[in-house]
């Protein structure tokens, strides 16, 4: 197993903003079959410093992580600033 792990700081973090970003990545599961285990966490402790969630993803080995790095490569950003905005109001920050 390999674990990949993504902080992410939204723009506007309300409570609702990180519930819609949290479900929507629990969706990346269903749409990328390389991942074996998706889970969404969201900070208890907000601050101006904080991150507002970690998505910890779980690959079979580094071989397939890498695969599907590769196949995202370039598209991911444009995947995720393209879930988080059908929500409107959502303003990706993807660096």
């Amino acid at each position: 197993m390999v674990m990949n792990t993504l902080l992410i700081k939204l723009k506007e973090p309300s409570s609702e903003n990180i519930s819609k970003t949290k479900e929507l990545l629990e969706k990346l599961k269903v749409k990328i079959p390389d991942i074996r285990d998706l889970k969404v966490k969201m900070n208890s402790r907000q601050s101006e410093l904080s991150y507002d969630m970690v998505l910890n993803v779980k690959f079979d080995s580094l071989e397939s992580m890498e695969a599907c790095l590769l196949k995202m490569k370039g598209s991911f950003k444009m995947q995720l600033a393209d879930v988080l905005l059908s929500y409107g109001n959502m303003t990706p920050s993807i660096k």
